[in-house]
């Protein structure tokens, strides 16, 4: 976790080249498929991750073109807003009858 942190401490302030800034994303998407390809081999392939993924991004995106928010503030208010809308759709799912 440390070495996760220090890498988005050193693209945002500009301590990294380009090219390791590239390795990083690189390193990350490549965490993001397994994430998909484990539970794929298991059986258990919920495609709800890769939503409410994307409800995350959709949300870091608005806020740091649209709105001009600082990255790493948009990116701490849409994991808690990709959280919320989990929330919001597994209060249903949840509840028993």
């Amino acid at each position: 976790m440390r070495g996760v942190i220090n890498a988005v401490v050193g693209v945002v302030t500009g301590l990294f080249t380009l090219g390791e800034a590239d390795l990083a994303t690189i390193g990350i998407n490549m965490i993001m498929g397994l994430s998909m390809f484990l539970p794929m081999t298991v059986g258990q392939l919920s495609f709800g991750q890769a939503g409410f993924m994307s409800i995350g991004a959709h949300i870091a995106v608005v806020l740091t073109l649209y709105a001009g928010v600082w990255f790493p503030v948009a990116l701490l208010v849409a994991g808690v807003g990709a959280g919320l809308v989990g929330f919001l759709v597994g209060i249903p799912v949840l509840r028993r009858w």
